[in-house]
């Protein structure tokens, strides 16, 4: 996000709307947590983030926001569950579809992430997002890893905050 046009950005949560009109109250926290993001410190945006999330509950912004701040910083565990709730509140957006079949990727679970970028894929459209195109090497980077260390756990996919 552009902190100076951040009003005017997308929607984080892949609403297909300016921000200004789907979390017009979360502006200035959503302007914080991208600062943070900024400055590399990523575990306080996830706080923040949480904090948010507990208080306005179902927004779509801040459960993406949330699953690519558990992603960065490990919490596999966590990001699967925020995600589900994610696509179980938004079961056509492409990027909860997107986010969910990362974390397929990283539980394992390459057939069922492939079957759920593919979904994700046509409900975009013509228009792809950076976000999406993120997810997508985010993919690639999980099925090269998957393929070369069968074994080994999974290198952050940072990918998705960078």
């Amino acid at each position: 996000m552009c902190s100076s046009d951040l009003p005017y950005s997308p929607c984080p949560g892949g609403l297909d709307k300016k921000l200004k009109f789907c979390c017009p109250e979360l502006t200035g926290e959503l302007e914080q947590i991208d600062r943070l993001i900024e400055g590399d410190q990523i575990a306080a945006a996830l706080e923040q983030t949480q904090r948010l999330a507990a208080k306005h509950p179902g927004k779509a912004c801040l459960m993406a926001t949330q699953t690519k701040l558990e992603l960065a910083t490990r919490k596999f565990n966590e990001a699967a569950i925020t995600s589900r709730r994610f696509l179980e509140a938004f079961p056509d957006n492409p990027l909860a579809l997107g986010h969910a079949a990362v974390t397929d990727a990283v539980a394992g679970n390459i057939q069922e992430s492939a079957a759920r970028f593919d979904k994700a894929r046509e409900a975009c459209g013509a228009e792809v997002s950076e976000e999406f195109i993120r997810i997508a090497a985010t993919l690639v980077q999980a099925g090269a890893q998957r393929s070369e260390e069968h074994t080994s756990e999974l290198q952050s996919p940072c990918n998705l905050v960078c």
